[in-house]
């Protein structure tokens, strides 16, 4: 069934069963009991309920009973000068139901602009992909929001009411207590606008690490607290790689030279210092052309294949130490890409071969002769 309908039927059938009754009553007083006297108070029942419930629509009512009241004066007269107090009751019949229409429509406009507003807050909270949590000042959880849902395992009904130490891994929660108090007693400058790094527990018991941005705020005396937390697991894996292939290149003997695309130093590795000579310091930020050859085209023809997305896997060619020495290298130039697919820099590394090319050359010319 339909309760917007049915509402309407109802409000309809009291209001029009409210003005039957009071046109009852002015017959009875005005007929039957033959007095001028009529309890007209009873009017304003179904005029303030139809002002509440139809709005402007509701204006007909108070005239229509006020016209019930000259009409009955006009038909059977029984005081003198009736018509004054049925002009005086008429004039506050129009006026309560005008004032009472005024009021309801700025309520309803009220509440219209707040249910509007909760819409477009559920709305934004719901479509975040992080997971938004608010307790009471107890600590019990009274919202979440889908993406908690998914991130912690629970569904709504199972984490309403409970406590937020139940997604807290135990080890913590002393830690967690300390920050939620903080948020009670109103001294919360150690953690407003910051966002904490933490360890959550989910309901299956795993435990994974992240961010947290909390917040608090009052109704009616009462606090509440509002955290957005951020699962991190990902970005964590990512910076342990990060760190391992950081210590390999750091650790490694070859040259590994990261550059962008007009060829100036980015990055320069503790390899590329034996084997050129140079300090990270000394280097970064200029051109990879001062390992080059004089003269040298090469650069310009190599910066063009990596430009076109060609890598270059080992080949051999020569540059220039710090010393001024000229030495051999074997060389994998690769290219560099965003997350997009946009070539944005390149990569080298680079071996020094020049013991071996004289190792080469010394049994080449042992065996010829």
């Amino acid at each position: 069934m339909d309760w917007g309908k049915s509402k309407v039927k109802f409000e309809n059938f009291i209001v029009l069963s409210l003005i039957i009754l009071a046109c009852i009553l002015v017959y009875y007083f005005h007929f039957v009991l033959r007095t001028g006297i009529i309890i007209t108070h009873f009017f304003y029942i179904p005029i303030i309920l139809s002002a509440v419930w139809w709005k402007r629509k509701a204006l007909w009512v108070p005239f229509f009973l006020a016209g019930i009241l000259f009409l009955t004066d006009l038909i059977n007269p029984i005081d003198k000068n009736p018509w004054v107090d049925d002009f005086f009751r008429s004039v506050v019949f129009i006026s309560v139901s005008i004032i009472t229409i005024i009021l309801s429509e700025q309520i309803e406009k009220s509440r219209n602009l707040l249910e509007n507003s909760e819409k477009k807050f559920r709305s934004v909270v719901e479509s975040a992909i992080e997971a938004i949590i608010t307790t009471d000042e107890s600590g019990r959880v009274i919202f979440v929001n889908k993406s908690f849902e998914k991130i912690f395992g629970y569904r709504k009904d199972e984490i309403i009411g409970k406590t937020f130490e139940i997604i807290m891994p135990p080890q913590y929660r002393d830690k967690y207590a300390k920050i939620f108090n903080k948020f009670n007693e109103k001294s919360k400058d150690e953690y407003y606008n910051k966002t904490l790094e933490l360890t959550a527990l989910r309901k299956d018991g795993t435990e994974f690490p992240f961010e947290m941005s909390i917040t608090s705020w009052e109704v009616n005396d009462q606090t509440f607290i509002t955290a957005i937390l951020r699962d991190i697991s990902e970005r964590k894996e990512a910076e342990k790689t990060q760190n391992i292939l950081s210590a390999i290149v750091k650790g490694s003997d070859d040259a590994i030279i990261g550059k962008d695309l007009e060829g100036n130093i980015l990055s320069w590795n503790r390899g590329a210092e034996i084997i050129y000579g140079y300090k990270a310091e000394e280097v970064i930020g200029k051109s990879i052309s001062i390992i080059f050859l004089p003269n040298s085209d090469e650069l310009s023809e190599v910066l063009q294949q990596i430009s076109n997305g060609k890598s270059i896997k080992h080949y051999e060619t020569k540059r220039v130490t710090k010393q001024g020495d000229i030495i051999d290298i074997s060389l994998t130039v690769s290219v560099i890409k965003d997350f997009r697919g946009k070539i944005i820099g390149v990569s080298s590394i680079g071996r020094d071969i020049t013991h071996e090319k004289k190792v080469k050359a010394a049994l080449a010319k042992s065996e010829a002769q």
